[in-house]
């Protein structure tokens, strides 16, 4: 789902103004570490025979993909329905906050999976 949300950010913010990629770029960094820090309190555990990730069922993976939906579509109305829109800084920049913050909490959630998965498995520290 990461890659989703990534790659539909950065189409959808191509056609617009450079500032929309910077503020995408910069809380894209931010939203990897809340996304990872996030998971910090979850109890993941790793089955070494099977190779197979457990973990608590939560609410948050729901939230955060209806939200980024429910973003992407307003301004998506907005941009139809008034075209120089998307040539607004104010209104481009938060486009790429807002995509920056949900595709980066997406990425850091799975890459403290990853972490995880690879620290239990093979026993190294990175």
């Amino acid at each position: 789902m990461p890659i989703i949300f990534v790659v539909w950010s950065i189409v959808s913010l191509y056609d617009k103004t450079t500032f929309s990629l910077i503020m995408w770029s910069l809380f894209y960094g931010i939203g990897i570490t809340l996304g990872y820090y996030m998971m910090r309190r979850l109890n993941i555990s790793i089955n070494k025979k099977t190779h197979l990730v457990h973990m608590p069922g939560s609410v948050i993976p729901l939230i955060i993909s209806c939200s980024f939906f429910l973003v992407k579509y307003c301004l998506g109305v907005s941009y139809a329905l008034n075209p120089t829109l998307k040539f607004n800084v104010i209104i481009a920049g938060f486009d790429g906050v807002l995509s920056g913050i949900f595709s980066g909490i997406s990425t850091g959630r799975f890459l403290k999976i990853l972490h995880k998965y690879y620290t239990t498995l093979f026993h190294k520290k990175f």
